[in-house]
């Protein structure tokens, strides 16, 4: 019974450090695709650059997608939003550090800080429970949970005075 268990727990672990990988590729992927708009379009203005910096992230997204549904390779949200922030950390170490002042360079990496810790703090908290269920308007005119009390129904609107 503890092999069973132990050999879950590894499979799980090799799950997961096989969607950080893919989450890791795509960062990479994503930044490189994002750095070649201003090499090849230096003399388009800055809109048709953010236009295609757009375009080329849904190509990213949907080269994702078309990786899950064919390859059956999947990749982690928090780990493609943590691998996101170390790479803008780590091009701001190597290269814009030089040239910035250190008030400066103490306030973007108190930002980097406590995004990381952020997002540990939401990856670290129960999301609730979600249900399927839509809430219809019987229900909330019999529940007293907002503390009004719904024994009268006395309505001043008709059926006439709603607004279509």
């Amino acid at each position: 019974m503890a092999r069973l268990h132990d050999e879950k727990k590894r499979s799980g672990s090799l799950k997961l450090i096989g969607r950080c990988t893919v989450s890791c590729i795509f960062v990479f992927l994503t930044q490189f695709s994002l750095s070649l708009v201003p090499r090849f379009f230096s003399a388009s203005p800055f809109l048709l650059q953010l236009a295609l910096s757009a375009l080329l992230l849904l190509v990213v997204l949907g080269f994702n997608r078309w990786c899950r549904r064919l390859l059956g390779l999947y990749s982690s949200a928090s780990a493609f939003v943590f691998f996101n922030i170390l790479f803008i950390w780590s091009f701001y170490v190597f290269v814009v550090r030089k040239d910035i002042s250190r008030l400066m360079d103490g306030l973007f990496n108190g930002e980097v800080v406590m995004m990381i810790i952020g997002l540990i703090s939401i990856q670290s908290r129960d999301p609730g429970s979600a249900t399927q269920e839509t809430p219809s308007s019987d229900k909330l005119f019999q529940s007293s949970s907002f503390g009004v009390d719904t024994s009268r129904r006395e309505f001043p609107f008709t059926q006439e005075d709603k607004i279509l």
